[in-house]
């Protein structure tokens, strides 16, 4: 009896597993489907329900990034994207969307460092690309030079030392910091010129 009970008890988990594959399987092909047709609600919903039965499934946890990206969910994105890199933080991909989310958020020096390390993994450097880290750093200098003439204690931290006031404020410019510094000189002259009265 106790063979039978045992035997009868591995048969029913084994269904169960195969139960839940199957409904894996299925949820992830909705949840495709639903991408593909521009309903990011419903394919963040199917992939939560793979990820409930198993957290760390690869597929789930794009196709729910993708969705997160869709939808402009960009506070959630890079909570997915942080599982996605701790299970492959090789993979380029991850690290260029987590980019475009941190742009997004107005996090312009992660934004910076995330295309960077997506480059340096192997992501296509483009002309595009270039144009984005450089939108990106003009960005930035624009919002330091500003914040030099709002910012009283902002600006004496910079006289101190620019990399790390810019640094402390979440500006990130992957550049040399004399680079930086000349960059900004430069932005706040133009600003200073165009706001003169002629």
């Amino acid at each position: 009896m106790g063979n039978r009970a045992q035997r009868s008890h591995r048969e029913i988990r084994a269904r169960e597993n195969l139960d839940r594959g199957a409904n894996g399987r299925k949820n992830m092909m909705y949840a495709e489907m639903e991408l593909v047709a521009g309903n990011p609600g419903n394919a963040i919903e199917f992939a939560k329900q793979t990820l409930k039965e198993d957290p760390s499934h690869v597929g789930a946890l794009e196709i729910l990034a993708k969705g997160q990206w869709q939808a402009s969910q960009c506070d959630e994105l890079l909570l997915t994207l942080r599982k996605l890199i701790e299970l492959n933080p090789y993979e380029p991909g991850y690290h260029s969307l987590q980019a475009g989310a941190y742009q997004s958020l107005g996090l312009c020096g992660e934004a910076v460092k995330s295309y960077l390390r997506a480059v340096d993994l192997g992501y296509p450097k483009s002309a595009e690309m270039d144009a984005m880290i450089e939108e990106l750093r003009s960005w930035q200098g624009s919002l330091v030079a500003e914040l030099l003439s709002m910012d009283h204690v902002f600006k004496a931290a910079y006289t101190q030392d620019p990399a790390k006031a810019c640094a402390d404020r979440g500006f990130d410019f992957a550049i040399p910091p004399e680079t930086t510094e000349h960059m900004i000189r430069e932005r706040e002259s133009r600003a200073v010129v165009f706001a003169r009265p002629s």
